[in-house]
């Protein structure tokens, strides 16, 4: 799933989990700064959503609640 959201490219890519029949997603915002395309990079939590479609549901407002936020620093502690 992708989508653009105030000038970013938000993409949900679900894949199932061996032996789970639970779907994990990993979400990348590709955004523009500064002459450079940069991209933040996201999984979804660790046990996993029901469906394929509410995984990626979910990481396309994960991308979405991050932009909304001012894009913050995930490095910091």
């Amino acid at each position: 799933m992708e989508m653009n959201y105030h000038g970013h490219r938000i993409q949900a890519v679900s894949r199932e989990k061996p032996d789970s029949n639970r779907w994990v997603v990993e979400i990348n915002v590709l955004y523009p700064e500064v002459d450079v395309e940069k991209n933040q990079r996201f999984e979804g939590p660790l046990d996993g959503f029901a469906s394929k479609a509410e995984a990626e549901s979910w990481g396309i407002e994960i991308g979405k609640k991050w932009i909304d936020d001012g894009k913050p620093d995930l490095h910091k502690s």
